[in-house]
């Protein structure tokens, strides 16, 4: 809008210049060569004449003249006592010089004539511009009109198309108020308006954005409890049945009795298991829960957390390859609690799925200022065709994301592969 006020301005200013000397010009000309010049010409000498009569002005009296030629400073006299200049408003006294008006051309826009002081006659030679300078405040009135009107003429007019992208932009917004935070309001120019379009469109996105990953949480979180109700309802079937047939005492003898008691308590711990991966689930999602981050030495940190690890794989029977080789020292920014639960639940991912059979690997190293944990393993025979909600997977991610890291997942017919990154602070 800025752009358009000054381009009008100037065109404007640049018109009404225009239009003021050509205008002046015009009438200038006009008047000199009409019979309004001759009449307004004689009608100033005779204002002259009148004003020596009516003062008993003579011809050495410079200072009366000098008054009358303030009253029409537009004129400007020269007068000659046979050759010898006695008064000319251009010059004082003291520089008047003797001039022969017989040898002297007149110039086509002065003019000549003979007056009376009152002690002797002189010659009178006047130039006069009022043709156009009595026209002068009317020109400037019309210059300044027209310059005015043009500059609203050109405005308004640039303006209309901005008027009607203010009401596209303002229909735009009522699309978006109505709940369609798709719509995209066009994005035309490259001034104020088309920066508040692309704003209003960020705002859009970023809340439909916003909706979208609500929606989607909402509908995993929804997935997850009905999965591990799901999950649940098996063991906690179990555990009633056992139950009910020890309160009914219906076993055969105290080896039964046991095996029942312990069948209830294996159970029992399923429940819980799976109750504190829900509970651990919706802290990691939850971002209106905090977490607690420290600095720490992600050399210690990282070497402690795969060791125990691999202690707790191999103490399970699987064989494990661990290659964590970095020298350089690195800080992590982290929850310590919650990026300890990373590697229980990969370790526990490993523990359900993975083939024993097979080595488990497992890799750290530092990569464009990240820290980078790759595990990969087989995959069971048996566990194939089993689909699993994997919660302790979208755990894992969870808190990556709280920790402005990634989870890359993937997986074959017989591979899995988990890879853990995240920031690291270090000087190479």
């Amino acid at each position: 809008m800025t752009k358009y006020i000054f381009i009008s301005l100037a065109v404007s200013v640049a018109a009404s210049v225009f239009f003021y000397f050509g205008a002046q010009f015009i009438v200038f000309k006009s008047a000199h060569s009409s019979r309004f010049f001759n009449r307004e010409l004689n009608s100033m000498v005779e204002s002259l004449q009148y004003f020596i009569s009516e003062n008993n002005v003579s011809s050495e009296d410079q200072g009366q003249l000098d008054e009358w030629n303030k009253q029409n400073w537009y004129a400007f006299i020269r007068i000659y006592d046979e050759n010898r200049v006695i008064y000319d408003s251009l010059f004082s006294k003291q520089s008047l010089f003797i001039n022969d008006i017989s040898e002297q051309k007149l110039e086509s826009y002065q003019f000549s004539y003979e007056i009376n002081f009152a002690d002797k006659p002189a010659v009178l030679v006047i130039t006069a511009y009022f043709g156009g300078l009595h026209y002068r405040t009317l020109f400037k009135t019309c210059c300044y009109s027209f310059a005015f009107l043009l500059f609203l003429l050109l405005f308004i007019n640039m303006m209309k198309k901005k008027v009607r992208y203010i009401s596209r932009i303002e229909e735009g917004i009522k699309i978006i108020e109505s709940g369609s935070l798709e719509y995209r309001i066009p994005v035309i120019g490259d001034d104020e308006l088309s920066s508040l379009a692309i704003s209003i469109n960020d705002m859009s996105q970023a809340m439909w954005e916003r909706l979208k990953w609500e929606a989607e949480v909402k509908q995993q979180n929804y997935d997850i409890v009905s999965a591990i109700s799901h999950d649940i309802r098996t063991p906690l079937t179990s555990v009633v049945c056992y139950l009910d047939l020890l309160e009914d005492k219906k076993f055969k003898n105290e080896e039964e009795r046991t095996q029942y008691i312990k069948n209830a308590r294996q159970n029992a711990y399923l429940i819980k298991s799976l109750t504190d991966n829900l509970f651990e689930h919706s802290i990691a999602s939850n971002e209106n829960i905090p977490f607690h981050y420290e600095r720490v030495s992600g050399n210690e940190l990282i070497s402690q957390l795969l060791s125990e690890m691999v202690y707790l794989l191999e103490d399970k029977g699987f064989k494990v390859s661990c290659f964590n080789d970095i020298a350089i020292p690195y800080i992590l920014s982290v929850d310590v609690t919650h990026f300890h639960r990373i590697f229980d639940n990969l370790s526990s991912n490993v523990l359900k799925y993975a083939d024993p059979q097979y080595y488990v690997d497992i890799t750290a190293c530092l990569d464009k200022g990240k820290l980078v944990i790759t595990q990969h393993n087989k995959i069971k025979e048996e566990k194939k065709k089993r689909e699993s909600f994997s919660i302790g997977i979208r755990t894992c991610e969870d808190i990556l994301k709280r920790h402005s890291g990634k989870l890359l997942i993937e997986k074959t017919e017989t591979d899995f592969t988990a890879t853990v990154s995240v920031k690291a602070i270090y000087y190479e």
